[in-house]
Formats: C-alpha cells, structure tokens, sequence
C-alpha cells in the first residue's frame, strides 16, 4: 500500500478532476430540470433566465475549484515521485562512491 506513493497521488488527482468533471455535469442537468419544472415558482421568462445562469455559475465555479484541488494533488504526487527519486539516486551515488574507496 504504502509503495510508490506518489503515483497513488497522482492518480487519486485524476479521479477527484474527473468525478468534480461528472459532478459539474449533473448539477448542470439538475439545475436545468429544476428551474424547468418551476420548483421555485418562477412566474417571468427573466425569473427563469436568472436561474440558468445561477446555474451556470455554481457549475462553473465547482469546475475550477475541482481543477485547482486536482492540480495541487498532482503535482503533490509529482513531488513525492520526484523525491524518492532523487533519494534513490543519492544512494547510489553514496554506494559506489564507497565500495571505490574500498578497493583504491
């Protein structure tokens, strides 16, 4: 569980955009059908009108807030690879370096 981490993130980025990706799309849907169907009693064409863009704004505004958090994950993940990499790479350095001072 506890390998490669970082890919784990990055991964976990990808589902959390893509599922704030359906979310956007169903609030769009739902917001629609409700403004169309006059839950809210609207009586004017301006009234409905209101409402589809209240809607578009919610929409739009979730979708980059789950871009952003999706964004940040990722290069999170990014992060972490990049510094078990670094670190592997680091003893390696540190094992040849040592076995040459052995043998000289």
């Amino acid at each position: 569980m506890w390998n490669d981490i970082g890919g784990k993130i990055k991964t976990l980025a990808k589902v959390v955009y893509y599922l704030g990706y359906l979310l956007t799309i169903i609030i769009i849907i739902l917001g629609f059908y409700v403004s169309i169907n006059n839950v809210f009693r609207l009586t004017t064409d301006e009234a409905l009108f209101v409402s589809y863009i209240i809607v578009i704004i919610i929409a739009i505004g979730l979708y980059i807030f789950v871009r952003i958090i999706s964004m940040f994950l990722y290069g999170y993940g990014e992060l972490i690879q990049n510094t078990e990499k670094q670190t592997n790479l680091q003893n390696q350095i540190l094992e040849y370096l040592r076995f040459n001072k052995i043998n000289d």
